[in-house]
């Protein structure tokens, strides 16, 4: 079941959230990739028979709150396809997809087996995919991109820390927490990149920034606080 680890996540929630992201505005995509901790929270209910508190739901519910005030301040005006909010749905359910076979695997595959199957299968899947859409401009793209030392150190950011790193300790955390713990901390991520734009980019932070930033860590830390009260059937 490795290889369907690979499947749901790099390769199938990849394309499915870059394509609709570029069919729905940021506002509504913020709100739809909220929704993973709860499709996580569904599925593990169902196939790993965690069943999360009352105060776990609240705390959820109140960090996608946030995400969503978050990107609604942000919206950027565009407009929403309903392809695009299905694609956006479709990549909601590889995540969470994910999470549950991580967790399932944890106990017979290490981070790094589970880890290193996820990018052999996304690499595969992306250059067969890459091959087949570039057709005849395929390899000659690939040499003129290695020549370029910009590219070349995006690409080693981008896949050893952003990707390989990254899912490595997030493979490691499944190991040790619940599914719904882990899958808590993706909406952390609209918080780290308000962050570094605020910090890298100079760019402006509202109060009301803040303070759903601030939201948005309660929103995760309760998940985690209250996994004393974890129940198994």
């Amino acid at each position: 079941m490795l290889w369907a680890l690979g499947l749901a996540q790099p390769l199938f929630y990849f394309i499915f959230e870059l394509y609709g992201l570029s069919l729905v505005s940021s506002a509504l995509s913020g709100v739809i990739i909220a929704l993973v901790p709860v499709a996580v929270i569904l599925l593990s209910r169902i196939f790993l028979k965690e069943k999360p508190t009352l105060l776990q739901w609240i705390f959820t519910l109140v960090s996608i709150l946030g995400v969503s005030l978050i990107s609604i301040i942000s919206n950027d005006g565009e407009q929403n396809y309903i392809l695009g909010i299905l694609l956006l749905i479709g990549a909601v359910f590889c995540a969470a997809v994910f999470n549950i076979l991580s967790r399932k695997q944890a106990d017979t595959c290490s981070p790094f087996e589970r880890t290193y199957m996820m990018f052999l299968v996304g690499s595969l899947g992306f250059n067969i995919t890459a091959a087949v859409a570039l057709k005849q401009d395929y390899l000659p793209l690939i040499l003129t991109s290695i020549t370029n030392t910009r590219f070349i150190i995006a690409i080693i950011y981008l896949a050893i820390v952003s990707s390989v790193m990254a899912f490595l300790l997030y493979n490691f955390a499944t190991s040790n927490i619940t599914a719904i713990e882990a899958s808590s901390f993706s909406n952390i991520i609209p918080v780290v990149t308000v962050i570094a734009g605020v910090i890298i980019l100079k760019e402006e932070m509202t109060l009301l920034g803040y303070i759903l930033c601030g939201v948005i860590i309660v929103g995760v830390w309760g998940v985690n606080k209250f996994t004393k009260n974890f129940k198994k059937n």
